[in-house]
């Protein structure tokens, strides 16, 4: 077959879109204003092999790449050039492309470096691969520099060039090895440097003594040139230890650098088994960033992304990942599966790098990036399907990565993409992937047990986790609302909690308002099996909470054998513990226990005997298993445990205790209440209804001849602490499956008083054991649900192993629940229907026509019948229980909504008496200005935004016109929203009056809002979006650039506003103008400039020529703002960059006349 030349077919593939809930590009996704979708997928010649190897970004935004490419017998060296929207420059060679044959063999490039002029000097080897190389400079026009060299060439001739670098005087150093490192040394005129080593080059030996000399067993790969003139060269030596990652340094001579290492010399051995460095980029602090990979030879050989980060000494850093040294073992989305670095960079912020691929080499490889935090800790990984090997890459100024490699497929293709700055951590589907998200944390087994849906719609889970050696590992993981892991917690969205000594089985997991997060668990000691109290707080970020406990970890010795099972947070902070204290192992005799923490891990000595009490239960198994709070403050325990071993003597038991510990006399008998199923009973979870009834779930005991499988079982008790006769006419309801065992293990109240258990069923019919996730759900007086799957239960239609064991209710009538599928980490979420959801308060709607009080939202809970931004009734009235906050007043003669906050929302089921008009208003107060609150029904706005004015205090009430809306007859579920918060709401009143016309407006003036965004990106009420297209007629206003610009949004700050903007600087249009089209006349206008996340930019914007916006973005000032009066007299308002201004970026405009 003839093959065409490499130029002739350039072809595109999709490379990779990481899941995003949002349609618009969110952080780690692929930069889509880049090429298609962010990358940019070229076949050189119609079959391969083709490669990139290099990639540089030049200063206004364009991308230079170079490699081979096969020509029909032969591979031939390829460089190309890219404008910054990916599309070929022709100002390159006239094509954008260039192939250079330099030796009738195999030719290629191997590094690459874009001068501040544009020119481009490239490395690399000509004839077939051999020994022996070039350096090339090329102008910025693509054409040899005849200045360099002989034509533009520079022969190397004792090495294979693999990289180079250029030094501040011009000069170029160029580098590789054979049986040592090797460097050579070519003047800005292209001559070898006869000061530099010997002749030019110079040779570092280096430690492979249990080699040949013949062989290749050292090699530098990478070179970095420090502002001192030091020349800083990584790669991998073959050791008797194995190869090792290696750097070096040399003075400007060539000379080693003895103060660096041992003699200039640096060995980094990651963990005994095959290292090697093959990039290496330097700190603005001066500490050197090698990354590579290491390959361990254990049972099954796997390979490892590694970074290593030096001091200028050579000494390995211990501030980085503990001791130098990080890599991407814990990467859930690499999981047990090779991965390898090929080249390394250093973001604008900090973060570190590497690129390479997953997989087998060559054979079923993927490109892959992993990214690493300041400090060493894994930020996160991702993986492109559809490219092999990422051999390039290069971070921009702006923080964006860009990768260029290769893709061996039946069509091998070149590719280069941009991504932006944060790695993803190979999200999981944003829909939950029909509900369901599983996760291979990359241990032998791994168990959600514990899940929370914080306010802020994110998920917190805590795992059980066992690592290959079955060594106990406790977890935390967290995830957005869509399911993804969240790449801002811990190492990309899971912590592994670092406890001292033996394991940690976990046992319990909170929130606290102020957003930290606190584990329960129990520490055994091996061999003698003491337990210990063990509890660990994390700050927001994951990281260890320093003022908790010791350094973030609380422990309790006892000297006993102890088991914990529950833990729970109390309203005020305290910490509350349950579990069991046993005399000796042999016998399991022992007696339950509860420990109570206070807010800082200290024993909260005021509690029981030293912070500990016992709740009446001394037998076999005896044991706290869930702990509840009731409305008093009380303490309920669901408690396991029997006087003796028989299984008719275990059986569910509630203890209640006092607020300071001690046994409340008053509930049950001695402050112990039981259930009597007939074949015993282990309690797994307790909850508390409104009507102060316990109501407890788990599972029984089977007896092999009379019941051969365990039952679902609840049981609920008075407030007394008797069986509640109500409930499934005993108190006791027994649920079997009819295939096997059904074991239920957390509970949820529902709204409408329905109660709903999660667990699952092991099918012991067919061959196997087969278990799935499984739910049930009875109605308020225990019987089963029948519209809830099938009797009340519902078995999810796994094809694996599943098991459900934590739940939570969340938002939007859905329920988490937390378990594991065939040994990996299980994150489901179910919908419920609406009649389980959401029911008017006090059982009855209210009729419109007159008011409608705030404090009567509907029933339902956080997330589903209202959202506040924590968990306490500040005001503490009317519904002390709830999250939302209801307070009183003289001044207000009623219980009223308080101190309401952005983002809050309360939904009213109400019934429209007759078809027709409603005139609306609202009664409130408030010591400013600026809140804005709105109505809707269903997905349809009632009302507008509506402000609510300064009334002049909290406690000056007014009423607010909320406008006139046509309503049919019926019911409805209105939904109050809290645009912007700061003010009280008593009441709001709907009239179906119809008043007469109100007054003709004034005469209309010119005003206008601007956000410059992505067109994608969510939109802000009352502004239009400039998304940095041509001018153009937008609804009513005609306004844009004059030539289309970069937009960008960041997802770094809440505010829309700020988070979106326009490059009015970038590399599509560097001197970007905007304008308007306006009436004549004077013009008030507001501009906003900057960048939540890289402070890059100096700002000097005019409007009409009056300097509006001025001075240079930082760290703690990202934007930077102004307000002119100008007038204008041609029709249209302009905005322009001044002199001197450099990487603008506008974020708003507000134009009044």
């Amino acid at each position: 077959m003839v093959r065409s030349p490499w130029w002739w077919s350039w072809s595109c593939v999709l490379l990779m879109a990481i899941p995003s809930p949002r349609s618009h590009a969110a952080d780690g996704d692929l930069d889509p204003t880049f090429a298609t979708g962010g990358r940019l997928v070229r076949s050189f010649i119609d079959q391969g092999p083709d490669q990139l190897n290099a990639v540089a970004a030049m200063s206004d935004g364009r991308v230079v790449v170079a490699g081979r490419a096969w020509t029909g017998a032969t591979d031939d060296v390829a460089v190309a050039r890219f404008r910054s929207d990916g599309s070929l420059d022709p100002t390159f060679h006239g094509t954008g492309r260039l192939l250079l044959p330099l030796s009738a063999g195999d030719d290629a490039a191997t590094g690459l470096v874009v001068l501040a002029d544009g020119r481009v000097l490239i490395c690399g080897y000509a004839g077939n691969g051999g020994y022996g190389g070039f350096v090339a400079r090329l102008r910025a026009d693509g054409t040899f520099d005849a200045t360099f060299g002989s034509g533009g060439i520079v022969t190397v001739t004792r090495f294979t060039p693999q990289a180079l670098a250029q030094q501040s005087d011009g000069a170029v150093v160029v580098v590789g090895g054979g049986s040592s490192f090797l460097v050579a040394r070519v003047t800005s005129a292209g001559v070898l440097d006869g000061g530099f080593g010997v002749g030019g080059y110079a040779e570092v030996p280096l430690d492979i003594s249990p080699y040949a000399p013949s062989d290749r067993a050292a090699s530098a790969q990478g070179v970095a040139v420090q502002s001192d003139g030091r020349i800083v060269l990584a790669g991998f030596t073959n050791r008797t230890s194995g190869g090792d990652m290696t750097a070096v340094r040399l003075l400007g001579d060539g000379r080693v650098d003895a103060t660096f290492g041992t003699s200039g010399i640096v060995y980094v051995d990651v963990a005994g088994g095959s290292d090697r460095a093959d990039g290496v980029a330097l700190q603005p602090d001066g500490k050197i960033v090698l990354g590579g990979s290491s390959l361990q030879f254990t049972s099954a050989p796997q390979s490892d992304m590694v970074v290593a980060r030096l001091l200028s000494s050579g000494d390995r850093d211990a501030s980085f990942a503990g001791g130098g040294i990080a890599t991407s073992r814990a990467s859930t989305v690499f999981g047990a599966r090779t991965d390898s670095g090929l080249a390394v960079a250093i973001q604008p912020d900090g973060h570190v790098v590497v690129a390479g691929w997953v997989g087998e080499a060559y054979q079923d490889s993927q490109a892959a990036l992993c990214r690493f935090r300041s400090d060493g800790a894994l930020d996160g990984s991702t993986v492109f399907a559809g490219a092999s090997l990422a051999h390039g890459l290069a971070a921009r100024s702006d923080g964006r990565l860009l990768l260029a490699g290769e893709s061996r497929s039946s069509v091998p293709l070149d590719f280069v993409a941009t991504v932006f700055a944060a790695v993803a951590n190979g999200g999981l589907d944003g829909t939950f992937a029909g509900g369901r998200a599983v996760v291979p944390m990359g241990n032998a087994e791994d168990s959600g047990r514990y899940v929370i849906a914080a306010p802020d719609g994110r998920i917190l889970s805590a795992l059980w986790s066992r690592d290959a050696q079955r060594r106990n590992i406790t977890i935390v993981t967290r995830q957005t609302a869509d399911g993804a892991l969240d790449r801002t917690f811990g190492s990309g969205g899971w912590v592994a909690i670092p406890t001292p000594g033996d394991a940690m089985y976990v046992c319990g997991l909170a929130l606290r308002p102020d957003g930290k997060i606190v584990v329960g668990g129990q520490q055994t000691d091996v061999p003698n099996g003491l337990g210990h109290v063990l509890l660990v707080r994390l700050m927001p970020d994951g990281a260890l909470d320093p003022a908790f406990g010791a350094n973030g970890i609380a422990i309790t010795r006892l000297d006993s054998y102890l088991s914990i099972a529950s833990m729970e947070l109390q309203a005020d902070g305290r910490i509350v513990v349950g579990g069991g204290q046993y005399r000796d192992q042999a016998t399991s005799v022992g007696q339950a226990i509860v420990l109570r923490y206070l807010a800082d891990g200290a024993l909260d000595t005021g509690f029981g005997s030293g912070g500990i009490s016992y709740p009446g239960l001394t037998g076999q198994y005896a044991h706290v298993k869930a702990i509840a709070f009731a409305s008093d403050g009380k303490i309920l325990a669901a408690v396991q445990g029997g006087p003796t071993s028989a299984n008719d003597s275990l059986q569910i038991r509630v203890a209640r205790l006092n607020r300071n510990g001690t046994v409340d006399g008053s509930f049950g008998v001695n402050g112990l209440a039981s259930t009597a199923f007939p074949f015993g009973a282990m309690p797994t979870d307790i909850a508390i209804q409104g009507d102060g009834k316990p109501v407890v779930v788990g599972w029984s005991l089977q007896d092999d001849r009379q019941q051969p499988y365990r039952h679902s079982l609840l049981a609920r008790f008075t407030p007394s602490g008797s069986l509640d006769s109500a409930f499934g006419g005993s108190g006791q309801v027994d649920i079997p499956s009819g295939s096997g065992d059904f074991e239920t293990y957390s509970l949820i109240l529902l709204p409408d008083g329905r109660i709903l258990a999660t667990g699952l069923v092991t099918d012991l019919t067919g061959v196997g054991r087969m278990q799935r996730v499984a739910l049930v759900r009875v109605l308020a007086n225990g019987a089963r649900d029948a519209g809830f799957g099938t009797n009340g239960v519902k078995v999810q239609p796994d094809q694996f192993v599943s098991l459900g064991y934590g739940s939570a209710q969340a938002p939007n009538g859905t329920v988490l629940i937390s378990g594991s599928s065939n040994g990996d980490f299980l994150s489901e979420r179910v919908l419920l229907a609406a009649s389980a959801i959401n029911q008017p308060f006090g059982g009855r709607a209210r009729t419109l026509g007159g008011r409608l009080y705030a404090r009567d939202y509907d029933a339902g809970g956080e997330g589903w019948a209202y959202h506040d931004q924590d968990a306490v009734n500040h005001g503490g009235q009317y519904r002390p229980s709830e999250g939302v906050d209801l307070s009183t007043s003289a001044a207000a003669g009623s219980v009223y909504l308080a101190a309401t906050a952005t983002g809050e929302w309360l939904k009213y089921t109400v019934t429209v008496p007759a078809t027709g008009d409603y005139v609306m208003s609202a009664r409130v107060a408030a010591p400013t200005g600026g809140g804005v609150l709105h109505l809707e029904s269903g997905t349809a706005y009632v009302t507008n935004a509506v402000a609510v004015p300064n009334t002049g205090g909290y406690q000056n009430w007014q009423i607010v016109a909320l406008g006139r809306v046509r309503l049919a007859a019926g019911t409805h579920v209105l939904r109050l929203a809290i645009d912007v918060g700061g003010f009280n709401l008593d009441y709001l009143d709907f009239s179906a009056t119809n008043p007469p016309p109100p007054p003709p407006p004034p005469p209309s003036t010119f005003s206008a809002k601007i956000n410059f965004q992505p067109a994608a990106a969510a939109l802000v009420s009352g502004y239009a979006i400039d998304a940095g297209g041509s001018y153009a007629l937008h609804g009513s206003l005609s306004y844009g650039w004059n030539a289309p610009c970069e937009s960008r949004e960041r997802n770094a700050t809440a505010d829309q506003l700020r988070d979106t903007l326009v490059l009015m600087q970038g590399g599509a249009n560097p001197g970007a103008r905007w304008e308007i089209a306006v009436p004549n006349g004077t013009y008030r206008v507001h501009v906003v400039c900057g960048d939540p996340s890289y402070f890059d930019g100096n700002f000097a914007l005019r409007v009409e020529g009056a300097l509006a916006v001025t001075g240079r973005a930082t760290s703690t000032v990202p934007f930077r703002e102004g307000t002119v009066t100008v007038t204008v007299g041609d029709g249209r308002l302009t905005l322009s960059n001044d002199g001197g201004s450099y990487n603008t970026k506008i974020c708003f405009v507000e134009i009044a006349q």
